[in-house]
């Protein structure tokens, strides 16, 4: 089984290495075409067959090293390892044995850093709550690979995921509303005939951007609780888009800024990404606030 692994790795990376050779043969075609065609048969000579195999090892390895830490993500420091097992693979029996483990690592790995967040971003709104505890999640999943009796059947388990999603939902559409309501009437803020809530930081003296311009910004957006979802500024490269290419509440608000304009703006569910939401950082029914720079009215 090893033996196999280490083909398919080995495999993987004989496209990049005869790539690279293939590129220098290109290179010296000139000057070898002579060589070659004036060769006599009888001149021509095989080579060991140890070295050859230790030539196409040498050829070969720097990809293979790259693979490894690269693609596999295979920390540097377990090379080592990596070579033990390669150069002396273990039996298949026990190299299957061994292959099980590291795929339940696998799925161990990508429970704690995706599947239960996102499972908590569902039903919470915030991905690292406890809501989804992964010894019961991880029980469950266990009984249904090795079919085993299950206390739920899959309708019920169904039935219990949905009304936590609208428990969260109703919950969290309120929170989303209160929040509106009580920004509404703060100091400085107006508030457009859609519902946006703006506040003018500073007011630029440039033009206007039309539906069909595109427009250069820094902004970050935010949900009620503070959590930043999205930021230009933490990537440290204003974005340039279509005006009529982002959401509703944006495209309202960008038309009545000036260029040279920073405002701060809250933008109701129904003009943002409603009930659905956005991905694994928008929940559904999320009113978003944004702090907007408008940096050119007309990027083109």
């Amino acid at each position: 089984m090893k033996t196999k692994i280490f083909l398919a790795l080995l495999l993987a990376v004989l496209c990049t290495g005869m790539q690279a050779q293939k590129k220098k043969a290109a290179k010296a075609k000139t000057a070898t075409k002579e060589t070659v065609t004036t060769a006599k048969p009888e001149e021509v000579k095989p080579v060991d067959a140890a070295l050859y195999s230790y030539a196409q090892g040498i050829l070969l390895g720097e990809s293979l090293r790259d693979h490894i830490v690269q693609r596999l993500g295979v920390d540097s420091t377990y090379l080592e390892t990596v070579v033990t097992y390669f150069t002396n693979p273990m039996p298949e029996e026990e190299a299957k044995h061994q292959y099980a483990i590291t795929a339940g690592q696998q799925i161990a790995d990508q429970n704690r850093k995706s599947i239960l967040p996102t499972l908590n971003f569902e039903a919470t709104g915030v991905r690292d709550t406890n809501l989804t505890i992964e010894r019961v999640y991880c029980q469950a999943l266990a009984e249904q690979v090795l079919r085993q009796p299950t206390q739920l059947s899959a309708d019920s388990a169904k039935k219990i995921v949905a009304q936590q999603r609208e428990y969260f939902n109703v919950r969290y559409k309120k929170l989303n509303e209160d929040y509106l309501a009580e920004h509404r009437n703060d100091p400085g803020t107006k508030v457009t005939p859609s519902g946006i809530q703006y506040v003018v930081l500073h007011e630029g003296t440039g033009p206007k951007p039309t539906a069909d311009a595109k427009v250069l910004c820094h902004y970050e957006g935010k949900l009620i609780d503070g959590t930043v979802f999205d930021s230009s500024y933490q990537r440290g490269e204003a974005a340039t888009f279509p005006v009529k290419g982002v959401i509703k509440g944006w495209q309202e608000i960008l038309q009545m800024m000036p260029q040279g304009s920073r405002w701060r703006v809250i933008i109701p569910q129904e003009l943002a990404y409603g009930e659905r939401g956005a991905g694994a950082q928008i929940p559904p029914y999320a009113t978003l606030t944004f702090e907007m720079m408008l940096i050119k009215a007309d990027a083109k």
